[in-house]
């Protein structure tokens, strides 16, 4: 099991992420609400940059979690 945290996917730690079970990734919001929270700027991911990272590194499980401002 591996947790990302508050920040995206960092391919200096694949050798601890590729091809784990489960992974926890914070997704700040849905890629089509990227406008209105501006993930980018705060260097967050999106719940789609999550789960293509999960589907490159091979990422049997995911698990993504995060609230929004106006979704606490």
């Amino acid at each position: 099991m591996v947790c990302l945290g508050d920040e995206p996917y960092n391919d200096i730690n694949k050798k601890y992420v590729q091809d784990c079970d489960w992974m926890l990734a914070e997704a700040f919001c849905l890629y089509k609400d990227r406008e209105i929270f501006k993930p980018y700027e705060k260097y967050h991911s999106t719940a789609l940059d999550a789960g293509k990272t999960a589907q490159v590194l091979n990422i049997k499980n995911l698990l993504l979690y995060h609230t929004e401002d106006i979704n606490l």
